[in-house]
């Protein structure tokens, strides 16, 4: 099979464009005929010279217009007229804007394509485990409010949040020896959306902003959408490598600075306190903003706690934001960020514009359910069991890792970071995984630039204690067995050693 490619490097028109539109023209003149295989991506990047990335673009690009179909395990094939004629005749991507094509994460495609399937032992979600949901007194706290308080509670409110729950914050806060007035805090639909925010206040095209890598996946698709340059700064066994930032700082200088210093997703390390206290001198002195996001900062299943880096902040640069979604449950979808006193009147703004403000009920449900002494129970419990469960993932792993394969020891949050042995491809292994019901993230979603390859994310919080075992189990094996040829791949459903 030949396929006909000329790109044209010196054209306006993306090179995932011309690639798609060119494959297309194979298609419609039948060089290309339905049911043929595309080449693998990497085959076709190496051929023309491009990233593979981009070729990963244009076959997604395809796929939205009906020309090709991906198949897991098999590749990308040529659909049927018949198929084409039934999809979309618009043509909204031609009216797409550059900040709507930059919300679509190749890698993040294919990632939920993958894992679309929930029949799994799934080690890839970020999510509180729903055995700990405290679904009836939620149900309880909800009818209270509704029965005595519903004529104010389902009112507007200020973009701010509700004061007495804004007034709870500050006391979730000093859990982790930070000290802010009410006054300064946003509520939010998850700390995603502070992010977003202060994004939009922040960010215009063409600025640069640093960030630990791996990230979150979620802020480098914000960040990117934004179009804004994105540098990261590597990550060790003690959090972002801060040596590195002044050299960067005077050579680019950054908006701000994004971090997870406390078991930083996906990696759960916890940045050590000598460099908390070197990131926070470096951004002082050259008044660069830091962004912390502390979503796991409650979830320490150690011996000693680390103070939140906005604790040690001297020079009022840090925006601190975090979430209910993993000490509580991601549904809530409540955050909060809090901010210097000159940025704030900014945020609430930008709040107001976007959704004048939070789901009240959520906010006095959660307000209650901590005033009344259950919030700080049930973090009590969740360290224990999401802390029983860490220790089974390890045990798993020690038991039937296959040699070669790396991983670290959190102390917190919900994560594993694994390297895979020679050099294997984490996509390639997560095809095969699922083929067997297990599921975890592949690395490249966590690097703006698409690295980590052979970098895997496990989550220990969601899956069950009693199938933690067997998921570990089967995915060494298919790492044992990919390691055998890793240049092939078997069709045949793997099964777990006895």
């Amino acid at each position: 099979m030949e396929i006909k490619i000329k790109l044209d490097r010196q054209s306006k028109t993306p090179l995932y464009r011309q690639i798609a539109s060119q494959i297309i023209d194979n298609i419609t003149v039948g060089t290309l005929k339905e049911g043929v295989c595309l080449p693998a991506e990497r085959k076709l990047a190496a051929i023309l010279g491009v990233n593979r990335s981009t070729v990963i673009n244009a076959y997604h690009d395809l796929e939205k217009q009906g020309y090709v179909t991906p198949h897991v395990g098999k590749g990308t094939v040529v659909t049927s007229v018949q198929f084409r004629e039934q999809a979309d005749s618009f043509g909204w991507q031609e009216l797409l804007s550059g900040h709507g094509e930059s919300l679509m994460n190749a890698y993040n495609f294919t990632m939920s394509e993958l894992l679309r399937q929930r029949d799994l032992i799934a080690m890839d979600s970020g999510i509180a485990a729903p055995e700990l949901y405290p679904k009836k007194k939620f149900a309880e706290i909800c009818q209270k409010i509704l029965f005595s308080e519903a004529d104010v509670i389902l009112q507007y409110d200020s973009a701010h949040g509700i004061r007495s729950f804004r007034e709870t914050l500050t006391s979730i806060m000093q859990n982790r020896s930070v000290e802010v007035s009410p006054d300064n805090i946003i509520v939010l639909n998850g700390s995603q959306e502070g992010l977003d925010l202060i994004s939009r206040i922040l960010l215009e095209p063409g600025d640069c902003v640093i960030m630990e890598e791996p990230t979150f996946l979620g802020a480098i698709d914000i960040f990117r959408a934004y179009g804004v340059r994105i540098i990261g700064v590597p990550v060790d066994s003690d959090g972002m490598v801060v040596s590195r930032l002044e050299n960067i700082i005077c050579r680019v200088r950054p908006k701000f600075i994004y971090t997870i210093p406390t078991f930083q997703n996906p990696t759960g390390v916890c940045m050590s306190m000598e460099r908390r206290q070197r990131l926070l001198e470096i951004a002082g002195k050259h008044h660069i903003p830091i962004i912390e996001d502390d979503a796991y900062g409650l979830l320490n299943y150690g011996e000693s706690e680390t103070p939140a880096l906005k604790s040690l902040d001297k020079h009022g640069n840090v925006v601190y934001v975090s979430s209910m979604s993993k000490m509580l449950c991601p549904g809530l979808r409540l955050g909060w960020m809090a901010t210097p006193p000159s940025l704030t009147p900014f945020v609430a703004a930008g709040k107001q514009l976007t959704n004048l403000h939070t789901n009240n009920v959520l906010q006095r449900m959660v307000d209650l359910f901590y005033r009344e002494g259950h919030l700080q129970d049930h973090i009590i419990r969740s360290r224990r069991y999401y802390s029983d469960k860490l220790h089974l993932m390890l045990a798993a792993l020690e038991k039937h890792a296959p040699r070669g394969l790396q991983w670290n020891k959190p102390t917190g949050g919900f994560y594993i970071w694994a390297t895979l042995p020679e050099n294997l491809s984490a996509i390639q292994v997560l095809q095969e995984a699922v083929k067997n019901k297990v599921s975890f993230v592949a690395g490249p979603v966590f690097y703006h630039n698409s690295d980590g390859h052979n970098k895997i994310r496990l989550n220990f919080s969601y899956t069950k204690p009693e199938l933690i075992n067997e998921g570990i189990k089967t995915l060494c094996y298919i790492i044992k067995n990919s390691l055998k040829d890793p240049h092939k791949w078997s069709n045949n459903e793997i099964k777990p050693m006895v």
